[in-house]
């Protein structure tokens, strides 16, 4: 537990980035080592603490690797999101997808049921008056 009630400290390692998954639990230790694998092939000096709620399949990821530009931003992303996509996993675990995470949408949902979450949100909100452009429409 000190490690997360103590996560403030944990981020003062470096510029952070701080991400929330969700996966089978049979498969968190493989995961976790092909993003460690992911982030050592574009950073020698990284930090990658993990946590979360393992019973539930929802790990949090906070990763250092000692810049906070938009590129190396990216290249984080791409390690801990597409891994998902190999073991069911979802980019999202509690926060919901969001403007952020709206690109890496297809690493964890099929087209198809992309498509329903549209068709639904179209039924439920006809006049798009509820996050208008936010993730679909």
């Amino acid at each position: 537990w000190a490690i997360r009630d103590d996560v403030e400290q944990q981020t003062n390692y470096k510029p952070t980035f701080m991400y929330d998954v969700s996966l089978p639990i049979s498969s968190m230790e493989d995961y976790i080592s092909q993003v460690h694998k992911n982030l050592k092939h574009s950073w020698d000096d990284f930090r990658c603490i993990v946590f979360g709620h393992l019973a539930d399949g929802n790990l949090h990821l906070i990763i250092g690797v000692g810049s906070d530009d938009i590129d190396s931003q990216k290249k984080i992303e791409i390690s801990v999101y597409e891994p998902l996509k190999l073991v069911g996993g979802s980019v999202s675990a509690e926060h919901g997808i969001g403007f952020e995470k709206k690109q890496y949408l297809n690493l964890s949902r099929s087209e198809t049921e992309i498509n329903l979450m549209k068709n639904l949100k179209k039924s439920l909100d006809p006049k798009n008056i509820l996050n208008s452009g936010l993730i679909f429409g």
